[in-house]
């Protein structure tokens, strides 16, 4: 039980690559050419992806937020103060989405979405975000 827990932890946090591969990261990034393309790119789908969120969001009115000035990821809170816990594991159980539960940022009615990501695997996360909170099974 003791491992099972700590590997459900770990699918939220664990985020460390081989250093072969952290290697090869920083001979890229290295490259001020290909860094700028890369953080154009990033900047691109970041914008793009936020303009997504924000749609949806618009249409989910359980949840509130504040629109975040930067980076690729978003604080949403249930706007009637119920425990995330068990919403983010629905999600994680029953619709194969991940989210990082609110939990790990000490706040217990809310959870954390990110959307660096292609467009397709943020659009089927925010729908099934979408579908747990219409059906409300959790």
């Amino acid at each position: 039980d003791l491992i099972r827990r700590i590997e459900h932890t770990m699918d939220y946090l664990y985020a460390v690559q081989s250093f072969i591969t952290e290697h090869i990261a920083y001979l890229i990034l290295s490259d001020k050419k290909i860094n700028q393309r890369l953080l154009q790119t990033a900047r691109a789908t970041s914008k793009t992806n936020l303009k997504i969120v924000l749609d949806y969001l618009s249409k989910m009115t359980q949840l509130d937020y504040v629109t975040p000035a930067g980076g690729i990821s978003i604080l949403l809170r249930f706007k009637d103060g119920r425990d995330s816990k068990p919403f983010t594991k629905h999600l994680q159980d029953k619709l194969n989405t991940l989210v990082m539960p609110g939990e790990y940022f000490e706040i217990q009615d809310g959870f954390r979405i990110s959307f660096g990501m292609d467009e397709t695997t943020l659009r089927n996360g925010l729908d099934a975000v979408k579908l747990a909170l219409e059906r409300d099974e959790f």
